[in-house]
């Protein structure tokens, strides 16, 4: 399987076979094979591939895929989600913490980029905020099979001894976001995370994308998500601003011109609010 994603052999001069025993009978089934090496049949309870093929196909599945992604025109927002992790470190334990995400960072970036990392300056303090993003749950599900291989795993890094606690969440992509990269917009950001009733975030995208242009003209929309089940902090949007004070000139402004809040939005339930610095690692800076 590693061989046909690393596109030395394809699927269709492939023949694989599942044999296994039934009330005292052989029984062969044949396993089906994608264009990237996936068994999309996969026998139950079988584990079949090594650790190191393991993790050399998901390599290559991803290289391929990047290839055709970066060859098309049109860049699929829909087909993205992010993880967004939130960890609340033991007090004076940032830089322990970046010591050893660093290290492991290079091995793991090899299987998907890291989005952005940040540390929060105002707020719940000793906090980190990692963003990850993915094609799909089942994009994140193998390659974080593939980096917790045992025995010479490339992810997580050895840090729970330093972690109080970690959430995890998945969120979509808003239509107007630009995706996450290599970015020199900081170095402060702002997230805020609200709450809104489920029922009404296509009414939230719609008027936040009215004016979310007029807006960026003043300072740079970093993200911003959303979930599509409902519950707390279902909406987070991420700003960039040089400083403080341009935070402060900025919101001004924008309540001065009119052009923010958006009009015609749901009224939001909750609201939280943070001030972040990246992380000296972090794309996002």
């Amino acid at each position: 399987m590693r061989r046909i994603a690393e596109e030395q052999i394809s699927a269709d001069d492939t023949a694989f076979y599942f044999c296994e025993m039934n009330e005292g009978t052989s029984e062969i089934e044949r396993l089906n094979v994608d264009d990237y090496g996936n068994i999309t049949n996969w026998p139950q309870n079988f584990f079949g591939d090594a650790t190191g093929d393991l993790v050399e196909k998901t390599k290559a599945e991803m290289k391929r895929k990047k290839e055709q992604v970066s060859s098309s025109s049109k860049h699929r927002r829909d087909s993205v989600i992010y993880e967004i992790r939130t960890y609340n470190l033991k007090l004076g334990q940032l830089q322990e913490y970046w010591k050893r995400f660093s290290e492991k960072l290079p091995g793991r970036q090899e299987l998907s980029q890291l989005g952005g990392h940040w540390y929060t300056e105002v707020g719940p303090l000793n906090q980190m905020v990692a963003i990850w993003p993915y094609e799909s749950l089942e994009q994140r599900a193998e390659i974080r099979r593939a980096a917790e291989a045992e025995p010479n795993s490339v992810w997580p890094p050895d840090t729970s001894d330093i972690i109080v606690s970690m959430v995890s969440e998945i969120y979509l992509p808003a239509p107007f976001m630009e995706p996450l990269g290599e970015k020199d917009i900081g170095p402060l950001y702002e997230m805020r995370l609200y709450t809104y009733p489920a029922e009404g975030m296509p009414q939230v995208l719609e008027a936040w994308g009215a004016a979310i242009p007029e807006r960026v003209k003043l300072s740079p929309l970093a993200g911003c998500w959303y979930s599509e089940y409902g519950g707390v902090n279902n909406f987070i949007h991420l700003w960039a601003y040089k400083s403080f004070e341009e935070r402060q000139r900025v919101r001004a402004e924008t309540r001065e011109k009119g052009v923010w809040p958006p009009k015609g939005s749901v009224r939001p339930i909750t609201q939280e609010s943070k001030l972040l610095l990246p992380a000296p690692f972090s794309p996002m800076q």
